[in-house]
């Protein structure tokens, strides 16, 4: 989900259900061009959108693309029943194309969905809009009790402390979306609430976008009125609050090699392992790798160490890597261990801060580098254990 996602508004115009719609943006612009938000009607250009082709016969919706359906709109509005089967047969005609349907009628989901829905279709994404902790409590367990391959939940806009433990805890979300209120909006969103929804999608592994801060952003007590809007969105990215594209199968259950390098390269601590003179394991802790390269995971060190003699007698080396919430995650990877000293390799990862550590530069004799080449790893997370091969 990203600002590059096409839209697809077959119907247009809403009915206000909850605060969070109170400054709708759809209301706020129907107003700017005099039209009337509540006024609902089918789009006469828009509708068909998934099957129209341009000049040469190709889709103007791309295979691959991301489509978020009914922006100015809801896809389960009750005026728009008459449409919505005719819809569902344009999404049914394009599996090569992802449709993603928000929504604050979660209790229509059901009632709503095509007869051969079974466990839900691949292409297609559900998600409840929930601004409080009220709406989430109302609207979330509804989307769970829905059969569907994919779900997720939209936190936008934020205008409430919201807990999603139970629910991040049943692995059936797959990604949480959050932002605070804009255009007339004036409800602030708070650092201290995002952060905690941050922490336990961290926890459950769950994908968090945090799209925006929105008009007003409270931090440490203090408030900043962001008025424009990709302001918005570069303060957010700059908060650190993101854990976006967790790699995990369709069924979000288990995970794949990407993932784990990805899980990798959020952890401050490496703990590394190699066998000693005695034949035992010998296990110290390092900083975080300097480079992350597909299967090679390269850390920087001292020469004169005791695990690079071990290295250069015996490369048989595990690394680990943690992540401790309220749950625990972790991964052990076998692998083998180069001692690198060549002067090239050591210059191309060289780091301003590491003359802490080696007082003569990049020439240090007492600076080398290790190149650990996994091939396989033990996956550790919410009292589950898998392994992937590399």
């Amino acid at each position: 989900m990203n600002r590059n996602d096409r839209s697809w508004n077959p119907w247009h115009g809403c009915h206000r259900v909850s605060e969070g719609c109170k400054n709708c943006y759809m209301f706020f612009l129907d107003k700017q061009r005099d039209r009337d938000g509540s006024e609902i009607h089918k789009n006469k250009t828009d509708a068909n959108l998934p099957l129209k082709k341009d000049r040469q016969g190709n889709y103007k919706i791309k295979s691959g693309e991301f489509v978020r359906v009914c922006m100015s709109s809801d896809f389960f509005l009750e005026e728009a029943d008459a449409w919505r089967d005719e819809a569902w047969e344009m999404i049914r005609q394009r599996p090569d194309v992802t449709f993603s349907l928000l929504t604050k009628r979660a209790h229509r989901i059901k009632d709503c969905l095509p007869e051969d829905w079974g466990d839900g279709w691949d292409n297609v994404y559900l998600a409840v809009s929930c601004e409080n902790q009220k709406r989430a409590d109302e609207r979330i367990p509804l989307l769970l009790d829905v059969p569907a391959k994919h779900k997720w939940v939209s936190l936008k806009p934020f205008i409430g402390e919201i807990d999603l433990e139970k629910y991040l805890a049943t692995g059936q979300i797959e990604t949480v979306l959050a932002g605070g209120e804009n255009y007339e909006g004036d409800r602030p969103l708070y650092y201290d609430w995002v952060k905690r929804i941050y922490d336990q999608c961290i926890e459950y592994n769950v994908e968090f976008i945090f799209g925006q801060t929105g008009n007003y952003f409270v931090k440490d007590g203090k408030i900043y009125h962001i008025k424009d809007y990709k302001t918005q969105i570069d303060q957010a990215l700059a908060s650190g609050l993101q854990n976006r594209n967790i790699k995990l199968s369709k069924e979000n259950t288990h995970m794949t090699k990407e993932g784990i390098y990805e899980f990798i390269a959020r952890q401050k601590t490496s703990i590394i392992t190699s066998v000693g003179e005695d034949g035992y394991p010998a296990t110290r802790a390092l900083i975080q790798p300097v480079l992350i390269d597909g299967n090679d995971i390269y850390f920087a060190t001292y020469t004169s160490s005791r695990k690079v003699a071990h290295y250069r007698a015996n490369s048989k080396a595990c690394v680990y890597f943690y992540e401790k919430g309220r749950s625990f995650s972790g991964v052990e990877i076998k692998g083998n261990m180069a001692v690198l000293t060549d002067q090239p390799t050591k210059q191309r990862f060289w780091k301003p801060f590491f003359n802490r550590f080696y007082r003569k530069g990049v020439t240090d004799p007492d600076y080398c580098i290790l190149k650990f080449t996994g091939f396989e790893a033990q996956w550790f997370t919410n009292q589950r254990t898998e392994t992937v091969k590399l």
